[in-house]
């Protein structure tokens, strides 16, 4: 039996005050397909764009201008997704004023958010359950609302949504920092070798940083397009022999058909040191396959890593990890740098 789409109580806030609580609605309906896409410069995932395709709709149906996606709210609402799906209950941001003042909202004068979760595979289930309650449709249908932010995340079948709905953004937040998370429904199969990502036109949405402990990664920076080899590229710097640092593509991948995944990669550092990188590959909720550990040093290099049996199906996530104590023995500062990424068949 497929489980309904469900909804938590809807807040939506206007400079203080707390408004239009009430009891949420479910609903399960037939799947629907959909596909990555990118609205207002914000890559999506095929959930969150058919979402956003829905409320728009009803939005243009009675008369109001369609909401435009932002970077800042999308990462606010991204990041509360994960959070849901970590714990695998709905609930809403406490800290949802401050976490869209410090992502380009600090002008709002009237916010609201809606959570719900439901099939995977069926985005149309969740519209149709907020719009079939009163407050979470308010929400959608608020004529003083011009920005959102979507965030889907995927746990067994489960689609864990998030929107926030707000009246003011500044462009000077840049572009997104939390990349869409990959979805089953957007899986595509890799039947002949492609270059996945091949970082010439600048700016990739799919990869991210993180890191842990004393080990610092800068925000990714993009140095296409240009006629040169291009890259993304993160500064990484400790004092210290401990943490970790990690470069995350996010995309829906199926390798059940390759064979091997290439990376290019240079890891420029004043010792002139060769660093070990380990590169997995990744699924959300799931587990994850360590592909190995390469060494990198000042020059680009390419490595050719063989794809186990257990990597070679749906994976969302490749991730490259650094250690603290590499960079450490190489002076504190390294230059981390991707320039393509391979799938061969």
């Amino acid at each position: 039996m497929r489980r309904p789409a469900s909804l938590m109580l809807t807040a939506a806030l206007a400079a203080a005050p707390m408004l239009g609580l009430a009891l949420p609605a479910g609903l399960s309906a037939a799947p629907a397909a959909a596909s990555v896409s990118s609205v207002y410069a914000v890559r999506l995932n095929g959930f969150e764009a058919r979402l956003v395709a829905d409320i728009n709709s009803a939005r243009r149906s009675a008369g109001m201008r369609p909401l435009i996606v932002v970077p800042g709210a999308t990462d606010v609402a991204r990041r509360w997704s994960w959070r849901q799906a970590s714990v695998q209950r709905l609930f809403h941001n406490p800290s949802i004023v401050h976490d869209l003042e410090v992502a380009g909202s600090n002008a709002w004068t009237a916010l609201s958010e809606n959570v719900g979760d439901g099939p995977s595979d069926d985005p149309q289930a969740l519209f149709e359950a907020y719009m079939n309650s009163p407050p979470h449709r308010e929400n959608i249908l608020d004529r003083g609302a011009r920005y959102v932010g979507v965030g889907t995340v995927e746990r067994n079948g489960i689609a864990w949504n998030t929107l926030d709905f707000v009246n003011a953004y500044s462009n000077s937040y840049g572009h997104p920092r939390v990349p869409a998370a990959g979805l089953t429904m957007d899986r595509h199969t890799i039947t002949s070798t492609t270059d996945v990502a091949m970082l010439e036109g600048g700016t990739d949405q799919r990869f991210a940083t993180r890191s842990h402990g004393t080990l610092d990664a800068s925000r990714l920076a993009f140095t296409g397009p240009s006629a040169a080899n291009d890259a993304a590229v993160t500064r990484l710097h400790t004092r210290r022999h401990n943490g970790r640092a990690l470069v995350v593509m996010r995309d829906a991948l199926d390798l059940s058909r390759a064979h091997t995944l290439s990376l290019q990669l240079s890891a420029r550092n004043a010792r002139g040191h060769t660093i070990p990188i380990t590169v997995m590959l990744r699924r959300s909720f799931g587990n994850s396959v360590s592909l190995g550990t390469v060494r990198v040093g000042n020059h680009p290099r390419w490595v050719h890593l063989t794809l186990p049996a257990a990597a070679r199906t749906f994976r969302n996530a490749l991730v490259l990890r650094v250690t603290g104590k590499s960079v450490a023995a190489a002076g504190g500062r390294v230059r981390l740098a991707i320039y393509d990424v391979r799938a061969t068949v």
